[in-house]
């Protein structure tokens, strides 16, 4: 999976201040985009994360193919299934964005705070998104779909598109992704249920051979 890096570098070398003197106007500082809180039941959700034992794992056919299908069908640079740890986030499938940063500052952050859909159709132009380092800074982003991932009323993550140009985001296609969103979840929830069966069995296997 290809990345992009978030960094911004600035520029440097001989005359790049030439033009500055100590009489010049400082321009304002740009106001800074301020982080999403921790949703009211953070400790059950982080409760709830852990117990999917899905960070740090590797890549799965499953999650991979959700993730190929709404890059495709929405033609957008940027998808992702994004899980919300306590301090980072991490991509469980990600296509074109980095597997993992921290949690501070991360669009997602807003969106499990929601029950439903969390769509920002041009972020230049919504109050708090358009001060987003990535929205100043390369890639430039422009729009964000994401709709949480909700196991037992705790979302643990997101199901989340990106784009480099405004967009309009029809109800079809909040119900499209909504959908997707669906069947991440029961992915996740089929996971943890065979993962379950299994430590039974050997749990059982275990106490017959005691015997």
């Amino acid at each position: 999976m290809r990345t992009v890096h978030n960094e911004w570098l600035p520029l440097k070398g001989p005359g790049i201040d030439r033009h500055l003197s100590m009489g010049d106007p400082i321009a304002p500082a740009r106001p800074k985009f301020i982080p999403a809180p921790d949703p009211p039941n953070e400790k059950e959700r982080m409760e709830m994360l852990h117990s999917l034992d899905l960070l740090d794992t590797d890549f799965e056919e499953y999650f991979d193919g959700v993730v190929s299908v709404v890059q495709k069908m929405f033609d957008v640079p940027y998808s992702m299934i994004c899980l919300l740890d306590s301090n980072r986030y991490f991509n469980k499938s990600v296509i074109n964005f980095q597997v993992e940063g921290p949690r501070e500052g991360i669009i997602c952050g807003y969106t499990i705070l929601k029950e439903t859909i969390n769509v920002i159709e041009d972020m230049t132009l919504a109050k708090n998104y358009e001060n987003h380092h990535l929205v100043v800074n390369p890639p430039y982003l422009k729009f964000y779909a994401g709709v949480p991932l909700a196991i037992d009323g705790c979302n643990v993550g997101t199901l989340c598109i990106m784009d480099l140009r405004p967009r309009r985001f029809t109800q079809a296609d909040r119900d499209a992704l909504v959908e997707y969103a669906q069947s991440v979840v029961r992915g996740f929830e089929m996971r943890k249920a065979l993962k379950e069966a299994i430590e039974i069995s050997q749990q059982s296997d275990e106490d017959e051979d005691e015997e």
